[in-house]
């Protein structure tokens, strides 16, 4: 069982901003796997014990529990302790999916275990979790013109950002199911 959790804000507000790219790529697993099996379409179900909205399903026979935490960014780890606790999970079943400013954008680094990097969602999951051991899939953002970050990662993604959105997306996608597939070593020989 993989639970892959990708990180962002609630709200109209933050909707299609950089920093709620961890929910983007989520979505794209869903329509990606809707499409495989498309009897059984994929719904989110609010679970506010939990702070998160949850999907689950399968994956190449494996149960897969999709999530996009409710807690709001700074939060993220309040939600994911509790996934952990509720369905029984080691730190080597997650998969966590985040925004990286100091990457290229679009690029992707997969990554077994590291520091929060200057992510206050990472840092937050390093804290509820008491450990840096996750896998997580930075995608970047980069903010080449060293904007305020705060500013930067809550704004919406430029017109050309958008036209390279779709491709991204899939990446992302791709780099998800390649872990589950052949885990994460080396997916991370293949996406970074």
């Amino acid at each position: 069982m993989h639970c892959i959790i990708g990180l962002g804000n609630k709200g109209n507000k933050y909707k299609d901003t950089r920093h709620n790219l961890g929910w983007l790529v989520i979505d794209q697993l869903v329509e990606r796997w809707d499409k495989y099996n498309p009897q059984t379409k994929l719904s989110w179900l609010e679970k506010k014990r939990l702070n998160a909205e949850v999907i689950e399903t399968t994956y190449q026979d494996e149960k897969i529990i999709l999530v996009k935490p409710l807690t709001m960014m700074n939060l993220s780890g309040k939600a994911i302790a509790a996934l952990k606790k509720k369905y029984s999970l080691s730190n080597d079943q997650l998969i966590i999916i985040h925004d990286d400013k100091d990457l290229d954008f679009g690029h992707l680094k997969v990554k077994e275990q590291g520091s929060a990097g200057g992510h206050n969602g990472i840092k937050s999951v390093i804290e509820y979790l008491g450990t840096q051991e996750f896998a997580r899939i930075k995608v970047g953002i980069e903010n080449p013109k060293r904007q305020n970050t705060t500013d930067f990662v809550l704004g919406k993604f430029t017109p050309q950002e958008k036209a390279k959105l779709t491709q991204i997306l899939n990446w992302s996608s791709e780099a998800v199911e390649a872990i589950i597939t052949n885990g994460v070593k080396m997916a991370a020989s293949r996406f970074n």
